[in-house]
Formats: C-alpha cells, sequence, structure tokens
C-alpha cells in the first residue's frame, strides 16, 4: 500500500473517533457531584445541628444523573466537632461539641474521575431564647464561621435578635419577621460573633435573702445573673449601714458590732438590684428565758424584718444566743411551731419583750475575818449578767456585830460573828459571807504588783511577778476566752512566803496556741493551825501570750545597716533552734525570706547594704528538726520597722 493510501486512510479513521473523543471531554468537564437533600430537592450550603443529636438527612447528587459511582468517602474538617456515617446513597453526621467544621463529600467515578463537594456544619448547645441585640455592626452568616456564606452585612447596632444556641465564638440566632436579610432566604435563623452581640441582664437574685453573722465574722452572699451568658456580668455590693455591717467587690459580708444592715447587689448591666438583710449579733452563752408579753418573733433584727411568728404568747420558753441591737437572737425549743412552719428554730425578739429570771448570785468574798474598826466591800455578781433584774437587797442577821449598806460596804462594831445574806429581788436567790470580828486587828492592805512576760519558748512561757507587800501566797491563773468574751480561769501555779522581789514561773503551753495569765495576791490570817482566813486580795494585771511567738526588735547601725535582736528560745525536747529572718519594703507586697540564722548562740543579725531613706519591715519565725527529720516552726514574730538614713 502506498503512502497516499494509508493517509487517506489514517484519516478516515480520524474521522470516526473524533466524536467519541469530543463526548468523553465533555462529560468529564460537566459532570459534578454534590451533598443533597433529597427531601428538599435542593444542594446543602450548611446545616446546624445540636451537640449530642445526629441529621441522617444528608444525600448524593450526581450531574449527568446517569453518572456512575465507583467509589464514595465521606469526612468531616474537624473530627473532634463532628463525624459522619456514610455510604454511596447517603450520610449522617453527628454533633459533637461546639463549633464550625465542613462536611466533605468524594466521589470517584466508574471512568476514574475524582469529584468533590463540601458543605459546612455548625453543631451549637442550645439557648433558651435569650433577648439580645446587636452591639456594633454585625456580619451574620448561614454558619458559625467568617468564611461562610454571608447572610446580611453590617447590620445596624440596636438590632434586635434571639440567642438560640452557642457555637464557639459565634451566636446562633433568631431575627423577628420583619427583619430582611440581604440574601432574601425565608429563613429566619443565622450566626453572628459573640463579640458583635450584646445580652442585657434580665434580673439578679442572691443566694439568701436574710442571713445571721456573729460580730467579727463574715460569709460569702453569692449571686445569680439571668441570663448566665449576659455580657456584662459585673456586680457592685454595698451595705446601707457601713458601721454595723461592710460587704467587698466579692459580695463577703463582715459583721463589725451588733445591729442590722441591708446589702445591696447592683449589675452594671441594666441596674438590675437584689438586696440580703444582715442581722449582726454578739453570740453569748446560752441563757434561758421567757416571752414577758405577747409580741411577734422576727426572721431578723428590724420591725420592719418577716415575721417568723405573728404572736408569741407570755410565758413561751426560749433560750437566748445572742444580742443584735434592740433584739435577742434567740432559740425556740423544738416543739415551738413557727408561723411560716421553717425548721430553723432561731428568731430574733425585741428585748423589752423578754423577762431573763436570776439563776444565781455570788459574792466575792465567802469568808471576812476583819478588826472591829475596819471595813470591807462586798460585791455582789448576778447570773446571768443580762437577768432582768438585778436590784440586791443586803442584810445582816447580827447588826450589833456588824452593818452592811445598800452598796454591800461591811463595818465592824464588836468582837463576834455574823453573816451578811445578798437576796435578788428577782427571784429571791441569796448568797452569803460569813463574817468573824476581831478586836484590835490590824486591817489589811495589799499594795499593788505587776506580771510580765520573760519570754516565750516552744511549749512553755516564762512569766514574773514582782513583789506584792503585806501578800502570804500567790496563785497563778491560767485562762481562755469563752465564745461570749468572758474568761475562765484555772490555777496553775501557787506559792507561799511574801518574796523579796517576786518569783519566775514557767508554765509548760501548746506553741501557737493563745493564753492569758494573772496572779491573785492573798493576805492569810491563821487563827490556829487548821483556821486560815483570807484577810485581804489583790490581782495582777492580765498578760496575753502566743506561746512560741518570738519577741524581734530592730535598730539602726550606721545608714545602711540594720542590726535585729531577738530572745532565744529553747525547748524541752530539743536544743538546738534556727530563725529564719524575713523582710519587705512599703512598696512590695510580700515578705521574702533573707537569711537563716543556725548557730546555736546567736540572738542577732546584721542587715547589710540597705537603700537610703527606705523604710524596711521585719519579722521571723523559729524552727528546730524533731526526731522525724521534720521541721517544727513557731508562729511569726511581731512586725518590726526601720527607715534608713537618706
Amino acid at each position: 500500500m502506498n503512502k497516499k493510501t494509508i493517509h487517506r486512510l489514517l484519516i478516515g479513521i480520524s474521522m470516526l473517533i473524533l466524536p467519541f473523543t469530543i463526548s468523553i471531554k465533555t462529560s468529564a468537564e460537566t459532570s459534578k457531584t454534590e451533598i443533597w437533600s433529597y427531601s428538599l430537592d435542593e444542594r446543602i450550603e450548611h446545616r446546624s445541628i445540636k451537640v449530642g443529636d445526629s441529621n441522617p438527612n444528608f444525600g448524593i447528587m450526581m450531574t449527568p444523573t446517569g453518572l456512575a459511582k465507583k467509589n464514595v468517602v465521606w469526612s468531616t474538617g474537624n473530627s473532634a466537632i463532628a463525624s459522619v456515617n456514610g455510604n454511596s446513597d447517603t450520610a449522617t453526621v453527628h454533633g459533637l461539641k461546639e463549633g464550625s467544621t465542613s462536611l466533605n463529600l468524594s466521589v470517584t467515578t466508574d471512568v476514574g474521575t475524582v469529584l468533590n463537594d463540601t458543605s459546612v456544619i455548625s453543631v451549637y448547645t442550645p439557648i433558651n431564647n435569650v433577648s439580645g441585640q446587636v452591639r456594633t455592626k454585625a456580619t451574620f452568616y448561614r454558619g458559625a464561621d467568617s468564611a461562610s456564606w454571608v447572610r446580611s452585612e453590617n447590620v445596624p447596632s440596636g438590632q434586635k435578635v434571639t440567642v438560640i444556641g452557642s457555637c464557639g465564638n459565634y451566636y446562633y440566632l433568631e431575627l423577628p419577621d420583619t427583619y430582611t436579610f440581604d440574601d432574601n432566604r425565608a429563613s429566619r435563623y443565622t450566626y453572628a460573633a459573640k463579640s458583635q452581640i450584646y445580652i442585657p441582664v434580665t434580673q439578679i437574685s442572691l443566694n439568701a435573702s436574710n442571713i445571721d453573722i456573729a460580730v467579727g465574722k463574715n460569709s460569702t452572699v453569692g449571686n445569680v445573673i439571668t441570663p448566665n451568658i449576659a455580657t456584662d456580668k459585673t456586680v457592685a455590693w454595698t451595705s446601707n449601714q457601713t458601721a454595723f455591717a461592710s460587704v467587698d467587690s466579692k459580695g463577703t459580708v463582715t459583721g463589725k458590732k451588733e445591729g442590722y444592715a441591708v446589702i445591696t447587689a447592683k449589675t452594671n448591666s441594666a441596674n438590675k438590684t437584689a438586696v440580703c438583710k444582715v442581722s449582726i449579733y454578739k453570740p453569748r452563752s446560752k441563757v434561758n428565758a421567757k416571752i414577758k408579753e405577747n409580741t411577734s418573733l422576727l426572721l431578723g433584727a428590724d420591725a420592719n424584718e418577716k415575721k417568723r411568728s405573728d404572736v408569741a404568747t407570755a410565758g413561751q420558753k426560749l433560750s437566748i444566743t445572742g444580742s443584735a441591737g434592740n433584739y435577742y437572737f434567740v432559740e425556740l425549743p423544738k416543739e415551738y411551731r413557727f408561723g411560716d412552719n421553717g425548721s430553723s428554730r432561731m428568731a430574733y425578739v425585741l428585748k423589752s419583750k423578754v423577762y431573763i429570771p436570776v439563776e444565781s448570785i455570788k459574792l466575792n468574798k465567802q469568808n471576812i475575818t476583819m478588826g472591829d474598826t475596819a471595813t470591807q466591800k462586798l460585791t455582789a455578781t448576778v447570773l446571768p449578767d443580762i437577768a432582768t433584774d438585778k436590784t440586791v437587797i443586803w442584810s445582816v442577821n447580827k447588826n450589833n456585830i456588824v452593818s452592811v449598806d445598800s452598796n454591800g460596804l461591811v463595818k465592824g462594831i464588836n468582837s463576834g460573828k455574823a453573816v451578811i445574806n445578798a437576796k435578788t429581788i428577782s427571784d429571791g436567790k441569796v448568797a452569803t459571807c460569813n463574817i468573824n470580828v476581831v478586836k484590835n486587828l490590824n486591817p489589811a492592805y495589799l499594795e499593788n504588783f505587776k506580771l510580765s512576760l520573760v519570754k516565750t519558748n516552744f511549749e512553755h512561757n516564762v512569766l514574773r511577778y514582782t513583789r506584792c507587800d503585806g501578800a502570804t501566797e500567790y496563785t497563778l491563773y491560767e485562762g481562755e476566752k469563752r465564745i461570749d468574751g468572758t474568761m475562765k480561769w484555772d490555777d496553775v501555779y501557787e506559792t507561799y512566803g511574801s518574796y523579796e522581789n517576786g518569783d519566775t514561773v514557767w508554765s509548760f503551753s501548746e506553741t501557737g496556741k493563745t493564753y492569758y495569765y494573772k496572779v491573785v495576791a492573798n493576805k492569810v490570817y491563821a487563827r490556829d493551825a487548821f483556821d486560815f482566813v483570807t484577810l485581804a486580795t489583790k490581782t495582777s494585771n492580765i498578760v496575753k501570750v502566743v506561746c512560741g511567738k518570738p519577741v524581734l526588735s530592730v535598730r539602726p547601725s550606721g545608714k545602711t545597716k540594720a542590726k535585729l535582736s531577738w530572745k532565744k528560745m529553747i525547748g524541752d525536747s530539743h536544743k538546738k533552734i534556727s530563725y529564719v529572718i524575713y523582710r519587705k519594703t512599703k512598696k512590695q507586697k510580700a515578705y521574702k525570706k533573707i537569711k537563716t540564722v543556725s548557730k546555736k548562740s546567736a540572738a542577732s543579725y546584721m542587715e547589710k547594704k540597705l537603700k537610703r531613706g527606705t523604710v524596711y519591715m521585719y519579722r521571723i519565725k523559729a524552727f528546730y528538726i524533731n526526731k522525724k527529720k521534720k521541721k517544727v516552726y513557731s508562729p511569726y514574730s511581731n512586725v518590726v520597722s526601720i527607715k534608713t538614713k537618706k
């Protein structure tokens, strides 16, 4: 076959296959796949799914429709936000956590072509229709992503919206029917950045409407802002009676003195307010009492407070546990039923409506030996101290031996024995004092004397009292404060004799615990070997000690030095005591450890290279190492300060 014939044959074949080639190329260029809604018969550009919900309505549309699918792959852009299960026809998307991601579809056709499509998935947490408005110009999106399709741009400030969900940094919104979106779609739902939406406070509520606080104590009043997604949840706290109760920026109320106050919480947004009424009481040991005349029991220490009972009848028993100005803080017995049916047994009642009987009367002396020309003062203590009528009537059984006036002043007349009676008008409680009058007995006088702290160590305190002229015996008492502020005293040391220069006493104590001490000096008269009579008593000052608290002092040394000194401490089961020194300036908020002094004989430290014209504050803490190789620390010492010269 010649060349010309071959050439004509090739041209003929080309003309036959050219239409088929063009058809294949055209089909590849126009074919596509789309994520499709079979029910709506439209492409799915975006879907919103609740956290924890699933949407099974994702399908596939192939163009041309007869295009065969060889392989189908479904995936999500962020599997932590949403996951997908699918096949060659449908897919189900599961919302996992708030956020925006993509739903991806990849289809390989039977001719090897790979077709792709993507939709936006917004996973949101539902919110129960919270009203808000556009803060500044906003952009509305179809999905919770700025790369999503825009529904409206430059939405003006003040446009009202309803928040129906939270999706990461975006709110899911519903717009009113009167609003027209730029895309002219009928859907009322859209997304906007949270920073562009202002949500006002609609309500503030407190976790308590009434509270009771003891003087010196505090309680925090919590608040709840509605809605919880309000843009500005700042709250300002105020007290209408700062002399009675103060409140800080966190809602912590501190009782300052007996009385009543109203604490107000006000929101910065929308000026919503809520109040808590506070009764501040001074606690005391329980005292039995009863209602004197019909009266109301109140929820707080104020006449305008809610009534727990409209009428508590005369004779009703109760226990007084505290005082709050003109009111008592009281506890009612279990069998009493309040008008409000509350379970609390506590209430407030006007002091003037309560009768408090006398429980006992006690004299400062039970036995007195005195001269026939001497005088003695008897003092009656009526308990409880808040008894309604504490009037005392004084009398003597033998007025030819002694006399007693209405103030308890006893005067000797003749030798002999008599009994002084002190009787309360209220409830007829009686206390007695036995008087022995001795002719020509010298009056007993005791001079003032003083108790002081020598030093405090680990596990014991060292005290010293000066001589009390005329005393024949001394007793050291150790005290602790009761809840009502009174003292309970226990004798811990006794000694006899007049001691030329007083005496030093060691009291074994617990490190870090606060103790009170006093010494009582007595002059005792011995009538015989078995009959001792106290003629006079004198009590020293009271000394307060924190056991193991080092005593620190400081003095300048030149212009840039300070010498710290302290009393060396010891312990019963340890010999080596070390001292940690801390320092700060007025500008510094916290103390900084600057030195640990461990030398056994050391009781001072020289601080060098200080800045001129600066105020320095110091404190120290002592420690020893116990048998378990652990450090046991004392309390911090007192704080001392010094200002270096310029």
